[in-house]
């Protein structure tokens, strides 16, 4: 498949998308469906009907503090059955069916991947470099590899046979230079300001879940995010710079062996000060 692609502005499926999100911060609401006294506040409805779009929008949990996961991780089953989600730093499943949750792993979790070809969940535990896979089916956990210091997983490619993630290749103490001075309490922007100016080295990497072998496919000085494999070419990686969005070439891809690395839209053709963000392949392979 070739590794040039357009990027479309997709109402119908921005709109769907939007509908979802909508359904995950559901699940954070924390609250039920019935009242406990008088004073009580009153309760979102279990489902309702969204005005703007028509869609059907279903709390699937009343967990407190319950959320799902991210817009660009995939949460659902390969047989579309159940979804995962956190709730008290540990990992859920729904049955969308049931809506029956059940834990699956104690965290705390740090990064949660679902394998779109088995009924497997790939995940790390904060201040863990150990990666675990556990078995929806069965509940059985297993270690499958071990990453450098700082390094993070975060996607699965469509064949079930990689894993690729992110880390910063540097001290604490040089990421710590890189952060706001303490004692200040900085806005969001700011923090991105100076993450952003640090230019901290950072590493593009996948484990062969066959082997446990870590590569790294990139060595960068760019703030490097949103790491996700096409949902069909198992070689193919999107990421993108991160940043203040009207300074940086956001979206590239590049091949699992750390080739072929590509700008996929190049910022300011079409539009003074152009900001692109929130990349993520639709399901087809052909148009992030």
């Amino acid at each position: 498949m070739s590794t040039r692609f357009v990027l479309k502005f997709r109402v119908d499926l921005a709109a769907s998308l939007a509908v979802l999100a909508v359904a995950v911060c559901a699940i954070a609401s924390g609250q039920s469906n019935s009242t406990s006294s008088a004073t009580s506040v009153a309760k979102p409805p279990v489902s309702w009907v969204d005005k703007d779009t028509g869609h059907r929008v279903i709390r699937l949990t009343d967990q407190p503090g319950s959320r799902g996961l991210y817009f660009n991780n995939t949460a659902f089953t390969p047989d579309g059955k159940q979804m995962a989600y956190i709730a008290d730093n540990s990992i859920y499943m729904v049955d969308l069916h049931s809506r029956k949750s059940s834990l699956l792993a104690t965290g705390p979790v740090s990064a949660v991947v679902v394998s779109q070809t088995d009924p497997i969940i790939y995940y790390m535990k904060s201040k863990d470099q150990r990666v675990f896979a556990a078995d929806i089916s069965t509940g059985e956990l297993r270690q499958v590899a071990v990453l450098p210091a700082k390094a993070v997983i975060r996607t699965i490619n469509s064949d079930g046979t990689l894993l690729a993630g992110d880390y910063i290749d540097a001290s604490d103490a040089a990421i710590n230079r890189a952060s706001v001075a303490s004692g200040i309490k900085p806005s969001k922007k700011a923090r991105e300001r100076a993450r952003f100016d640090a230019h901290l080295p950072m590493v593009l990497f996948t484990v062969d879940l066959r082997t446990s072998v870590v590569t790294p496919i990139l060595h960068t000085t760019d703030w490097l995010a949103h790491v996700q494999f096409s949902p069909t070419d198992p070689t193919l990686l999107m990421y993108c710079h991160e940043g203040p969005w009207n300074e940086v070439e956001r979206i590239w891809t590049i091949r699992a062996d750390g080739s072929n690395n590509a700008l996929m839209h190049k910022r300011g053709l079409e539009m003074k000060k152009e900001t692109a963000g929130h990349e993520f392949w639709d399901s087809d392979g052909k148009t992030i």
